[in-house]
């Protein structure tokens, strides 16, 4: 179900139409196509009836909390989309906002068993509930922050999901919204894979983001995640002090190709610029080299951490 029906959706959504600003210009096209941003919807169409399955047959509580969790964050990140609230467009007041409101989307793993996050006592009241919902919140913006090329946050993603099922142990609900999931993104990604016919928007990322987080959090892998998402938390980093740090180097979110349809990037500074600033890449060899350089840590968590 979760393979069939994101397919199904995008189609039926493609033929029915969707608001104009719910699209976003693919600048690694010659022709910038209009491409919409449907990669959550259709994401969130194809797993939540096999979530709701799920529950209906195990009854565990884990599986309807994931679920209210993502659609809560998917609905902000619709919210983002739609009114093209994409990085600094964001009014102030909804900048204020967006400091608040992911907390209360990530609130909902509180109602699950959550590990000491990273083997720490409490020594304040609610220390683990705050941490648990920061780290929910903090994986949501790495992988929106990382995400530069059409298919390279939903591959990620996936990479992900599959090293944390690889990993074990689960309990039975984390397993079964792990491998729902997978399987959604795994419908998802020839969607998005270039030339992608869909964007994942802030809809998609934030949700994926969250998603992981929950399952990490879940299982007791706090550290494990630090491992599994090194190369996101170095890009965060990176782009954090660039923006916050004058150093005469213009924010620029996107790049573009030349003639040839190689990325011209347009400085070195976030990782998934830094190999095609150098090197002349195509959009889809860049996104293979950064799966591929995802690969040691994802190893690395499933076997050493």
């Amino acid at each position: 179900m979760a393979l069939g029906l994101p397919w199904i959706a995008f189609q039926v959504l493609t033929k029915l139409g969707y608001p104009p600003a719910l699209a976003g210009e693919d600048v690694h096209k010659r022709d910038h196509t209009r491409v919409p941003k449907l990669g959550g919807t259709v994401f969130l169409i194809g797993i939540l009836p096999a979530l709701a399955i799920a529950y209906h047959v195990t009854g565990l509580r884990v599986i309807i909390v994931a679920a209210g969790m993502i659609s809560l964050i998917y609905a902000i990140g619709l919210y983002d989309d739609i009114r093209g609230y994409g990085g600094s467009h964001r009014p102030t007041r909804w900048k204020l906002l967006k400091l608040f409101i992911p907390a209360v989307a990530a609130a909902p793993v509180l109602f699950v068993p959550v590990p000491p996050l990273f083997g720490l006592p409490e020594y304040v009241p609610f220390q683990n509930s705050l941490l648990a919902i920061t780290y929910v919140m903090v994986c949501g913006n790495l992988l929106n922050i990382y995400s530069y090329y059409n298919g390279h946050s939903v591959s990620i993603a996936l990479l992900c999901l599959v090293a944390i099922l690889l990993r074990g142990p689960l309990d039975s609900g984390l397993f079964l919204v792990s491998f729902i999931s997978a399987a959604g993104l795994a419908s998802v990604l020839p969607l998005h894979w270039v030339p992608a016919r869909v964007f994942p928007g802030d809809s998609g990322d934030y949700t994926w983001g969250f998603l992981l987080g929950f399952l990490l959090v879940g299982g007791g892998n706090s550290w494990g995640g630090l491992v599994l998402l090194l190369p996101l938390i170095l890009n965060f980093v990176i782009v954090m002090t660039w923006l916050m740090v004058p150093n005469g180097i213009p924010f620029a979110r996107h790049g573009t190709i030349d003639a040839e349809g190689y990325i011209v990037a347009p400085n070195p500074v976030p990782i998934p610029w830094l190999l095609p600033y150098y090197l002349r890449l195509r959009e889809q060899t860049t996104v293979l080299l950064l799966l591929l350089v995802q690969v040691p840590f994802a190893i690395a968590f499933v076997l050493l951490v």
